[in-house]
């Protein structure tokens, strides 16, 4: 799993070319990031460990589970498989109702997953 950040943008790419990217690009009064952790977090739960470590790990592009709040903010988690067993990279995005940011799950150029939070 390779991971890049640039322009306001970060994108996660593993050994199958399987890109998950989110806007990245910080606006007043929200509360976003991300994290890979070994076990799904529950809804606006961000004090996991980031980083559990993903080398060695690919998408299971059937997985996908949001959760919202009445904002219109939320988090979406995607899993990740691997010899070592399962990761979970979760995006998430919690603000006042103004601010929100993309996200999609791609194969080359076929869209398996999008959304914003």
């Amino acid at each position: 799993m390779k991971i890049f950040e640039k322009n306001g943008k970060i994108n996660f790419v593993d050994d199958n070319n399987v890109l998950v990217g989110f806007d990245y690009g910080q606006s007043c009064c929200e509360n976003f990031g991300w994290m890979i952790t070994q076990t799904k977090p529950k809804e606006k739960d961000q004090e996991h460990e980031k980083n559990e470590g993903a080398d060695g790990f690919n998408f299971d592009t059937e997985f996908m589970e949001t959760s919202s709040d009445s904002n219109g903010g939320g988090q979406v988690s995607f899993r990740l498989i691997g010899d070592n067993g399962e990761r979970f990279l979760t995006l998430w995005n919690y603000h006042n109702g103004y601010y929100s940011h993309g996200f999609e799950m791609e194969h080359g150029d076929r869209a398996i997953h999008q959304g914003i939070l």
